[in-house]
């Protein structure tokens, strides 16, 4: 819901001064929306009226302060119609006290009451009302039967004095907050203190300065003021507004003339936990780091959180007890009614504030016409996109099944696919290929999905795996007759060493030379290997040596197979046949000069 704000409406002199004229610093920090809350529209039509109604049928003129009951029901004050207003958890509003339009004095029940700017508001442990009548200088009760009287201060006679009750007064107070035993605490906006009152009406000061020669709230700013903490008269306050107490007795100010957060225990001790005096601005931060613009309504809830309207900025902030400042909702110097999420919900200057004990928090948006209910927002982080940690392997098999597995965190859903076809019905982690054949063979992935989006496996080839015939020819036989699987050549020559070793010894008709035949016989390299033989028939390995030998009369000799090389060497020995042996040949030289080309 958007509302446009109302024109030609103003806060109080005051309180428009501060807002105003109060410097603005120039930070680098920004809001930042840590814990987001979600606002909507209780009441209020966004324009201003005196209708009683649900919802956005009722009007407001100027709401300002807001209370809430153990029952849930809100009690707001209707700034400029001079009324009580009650707004139940449904959003009826009824008006409890004082009439539309009607400015006095006057003590009588609902209606017949009268008053004269009504601001703070709070509710007893009895369910009784405690109003600030700021320019009469009272505090009004409002009993639920909704008798008005005065309960502390005398009507139109503001002043700072202490005193029994007819005889203390206060000068235009604005925030007000009781404890539990029934004490009333008051922001004496224009004393610049806080004060306390009794059960019985006694009025003392607690902190700040009494008796100060101030001018009348209304026609301007007291003429003293200050910063300063301290203890009880030690202390000074610039036009303090809103005021909230714990289940301790502590006291929280929002010291608007100095853009503060005030602490104040029951002992009257002042410090300062959030904000820097004179200093305004948006920044989010802890203690003296943050800013505020003129804050006014100040909440606190059971865990010692403390929220805050910044009326200047038009936001609502945030301070936990190590005085860590956040802002929860609104966007700076953006000023209209939006319902929203942190900083897309926007006010219109929110003035008074309220928490409940399941930390929802009301507010009463004062040019904006309405109230507003604040809930912590649900913020669904969402998922990251899948992560594969198993990813399917490639295979090469001779047929039968083959089962791929593949796993990704986050996944939802899967989809198996065959040459970047989708695989009707594998959508499981693990697809099972029943019978590896030509139909199903190829390059399979895994796409894995969430909300997120979706990935894809690393691909995995599944094929099957070429037997090949032996060709002709690659056969060798023992030297029993059998027949026996093709060896590389290596092998064979290893064979032909192992027969090597019983010959006989070099044969005597090698001499030797400038390359000895002592030392080996060579042979060129060939597509398996090149052999080398010991002349002492002992070693046969490859190689690459020259493919002649020198004679010895320093001739080059002619080369001759193997089969004719290792025939003399053998003597009687039977030469074992190795098959067919393909390529260059082996050789070895004759003296005679000419090449005999052996066969096995």
């Amino acid at each position: 819901m958007h509302l446009s704000p109302s024109k030609g409406r103003i806060l109080s002199k005051a309180l428009m001064g501060l807002l105003a004229l109060a410097p603005v610093a120039r930070l680098c920090a920004q809001s930042n929306y840590s814990t987001p809350y979600a606002f909507t529209l209780i009441a209020g039509a966004g324009s201003p009226g005196t209708v009683d109604g649900t919802g956005n049928a009722a009007k407001f003129n100027q709401p300002y302060g807001i209370a809430i009951d153990s029952s849930g029901n809100l009690y707001v004050t209707d700034r400029s119609d001079q009324t009580v207003r009650k707004v139940t958890s449904g959003g009826v509003v009824t008006t409890i006290a004082g009439t539309a339009g009607l400015i006095g004095t006057t003590n009588a029940t609902g209606t017949a009451a009268l008053f004269n700017v009504p601001t703070g508001i709070a509710v007893g442990s009895g369910g009784d009302l405690y109003v600030c009548d700021t320019n009469n200088d009272t505090i009004r009760k409002i009993t639920p039967a909704g008798v008005v009287s005065v309960f502390a201060g005398l009507a139109a006679e503001g002043g700072s004095l202490d005193g029994a009750s007819g005889v203390g007064v206060l000068l235009a107070p604005q925030g007000v907050a009781v404890d539990s035993s029934g004490n009333v605490y008051v922001a004496d906006t224009g004393n610049n203190s806080i004060r306390k009152v009794t059960s019985g009406g006694a009025i003392t000061t607690l902190a700040g300065t009494a008796g100060t020669d101030t001018t009348d709230f209304v026609e301007g700013a007291p003429s003293t003021a200050g910063s300063t903490d301290g203890t009880g008269a030690g202390a000074e306050f610039n036009q303090p507004v809103g005021i909230a107490v714990d289940s301790s007795g502590n006291l929280y100010v929002a010291d608007t003339g100095n853009d503060t957060i005030r602490k104040v225990t029951s002992g009257g001790v002042v410090t300062t936990i959030a904000g820097s005096p004179g200093q305004t601005g948006t920044a989010d931060g802890t203690g003296s780091a943050a800013r505020f613009k003129g804050p006014t309504g100040v909440a606190v809830d059971s865990n010692g959180n403390l929220y805050v309207a910044d009326a200047g900025n038009s936001t609502i902030r945030k301070i936990t007890p190590a005085g860590v400042v956040t802002t929860m909702a609104g966007l700076p110097a953006n000023y209209a009614v939006v319902e929203g999420t942190g900083s897309a919900a926007i006010f219109d200057v929110p003035t008074g504030i309220a928490v409940d004990g399941n930390g929802n928090v009301f507010v009463t948006d004062k040019l904006g016409e309405v109230v507003q209910k604040g809930v912590v927002a649900t913020v669904v982080t969402p998922p990251a996109v899948p992560v594969f940690t198993v990813q399917p392997l490639s295979v090469s098999v001779a047929g039968g099944p083959v089962v791929l597995n593949a796993a990704a965190t986050g996944a939802t859903s899967y989809q198996w696919y065959l040459n970047g076809t989708a695989i009707s019905g594998e959508t499981n982690p693990t697809t099972l290929i029943d019978d590896v054949s030509a139909l199903n063979e190829g390059t399979y992935t895994c796409v894995a999905t969430n909300s997120a989006g979706s990935v894809t496996s690393s691909a995995a080839t599944v094929g099957l795996a070429v037997l090949r015939r032996r060709p002709p020819g690659q056969y060798i036989r023992s030297r029993r007759g059998g027949r026996r699987r093709r060896h590389h050549l290596r092998r064979v020559c290893h064979r032909a060493d192992r027969d090597c070793r019983h010959a006989a010894g070099p044969d005597p008709r090698l001499r030797t030379g400038p390359r000895s035949v002592q030392r080996g016989w060579y042979a060129p390299r060939s597509p398996a290997a090149a052999l080398q033989l010991g002349a002492d028939g002992h070693r046969l390995q490859p190689s690459l040596g020259r493919q002649y030998r020198h004679l010895a009369d320093g001739s080059r000799g002619q080369r001759v197979r193997l089969a004719e090389r290792l025939e003399p060497r053998l003597g009687a020995r039977s030469l074992p046949r190795y098959g067919h042996l393909h390529g260059s040949g082996l050789w070895r030289e004759r003296r005679h000069g000419h090449r005999a080309h052996g066969s096995l």
